[in-house]
């Protein structure tokens, strides 16, 4: 699947094919009326009638674009200031890419996410991307969103994703409004080996393989999610202590590695040591 992601003023598009697996999970009817308080160019609406899509788009060119292609329900404005104008619990459903990280007016992307959640009907579906790590970031800010939300699948994409315009492991969360019960979330690593991507220039080609495949409680998914998305930190072997032993020799007496590898030579290196003491 040959993909056009692109990087303009700081944020970065959404791959098609995370898009696709979005709106596989939401499963939109027609009538449905999906939200996306950061539209951009409406990518993530996918498509799905531009009748029935909401949102806020604060970019002039972004904007005009979305009015090109008929998005006459995104409002043009910061997302705080004007997301006011979409009534509350009105949304069928909700897909968001916020941008990562602290805004500019103090506030981050978890802020975004529990303004959306609040256009969110009880019951509604979401699908939303975001910095993998930002459950630790941004603990007290998502209390609401915890508190509110059933997680039901979760995906880990590795750093590879998003490059080259972006470095960053991004974590990708489906579920339901409504209190958190005690359910099975089942989680999706997929680590950089796991995804393989061909650039040629702009463009990206990204085939995702099988995953590293998890399954936690939903009530304890915020505690464990960056948990299990570490890798297992393995521990050092004898050959691991060798080496750091011999790399120290070589940089303490200033002789090539070789000498302090091969046996023939040690006794050499070590005498040479021990006369430069």
């Amino acid at each position: 699947m040959t993909e056009n992601i692109k990087k303009t003023k700081g944020f970065v598009e959404t791959p098609a094919v995370i898009t696709q697996i979005m709106h596989f999970y939401l499963d939109l009817d027609i009538s449905d009326k999906l939200l996306d308080l950061t539209a951009g160019k409406g990518a993530l609406f996918l498509d799905h009638p531009a009748y029935n899509c909401f949102g806020c788009e604060i970019d002039t060119g972004n904007y005009s674009i979305l009015q090109e292609k008929n998005y006459t329900n995104i409002i043009k404005g910061d997302v705080f200031e004007v997301s006011n104008q979409i009534g509350g619990e009105s949304m069928n459903a909700l897909i968001l890419n916020p941008p990562y990280g602290k805004l500019q007016n103090g506030k981050n992307s978890v802020d975004i996410m529990n303004l959306a959640l609040n256009k969110l009907k009880e019951g509604g579906k979401f699908a939303i991307i975001n910095q993998s790590n930002y459950s630790d970031r941004f603990s007290e800010t998502l209390e609401y969103f915890k508190n509110n939300t059933q997680i039901e699948y979760a995906s880990i994409f590795d750093t590879e994703l998003f490059k080259p315009f972006a470095s960053v492991k991004t974590l990708l969360i489906c579920g339901v409004k409504g209190k958190s019960e005690k359910q099975n979330t089942d989680v999706w690593i997929f680590n950089n080996d796991k995804i393989i991507v061909n650039k040629r220039s702009k463009f990206v080609d990204i085939k995702l393989l099988k995953p590293e495949e998890k399954t936690i409680l939903s009530s304890e998914f915020w505690e464990k999610i960056n948990i299990i998305s570490q890798k297992p930190v393995e521990p050092p072997t004898l050959a691991d202590f060798k080496k750091t032993i011999i790399d120290f020799m070589a940089w303490e007496s200033g002789l090539p590695v070789k000498f302090f590898e091969k046996p023939e030579l040690f006794g050499k290196a070590l005498s040479y040591l021990r006369n430069k003491k």
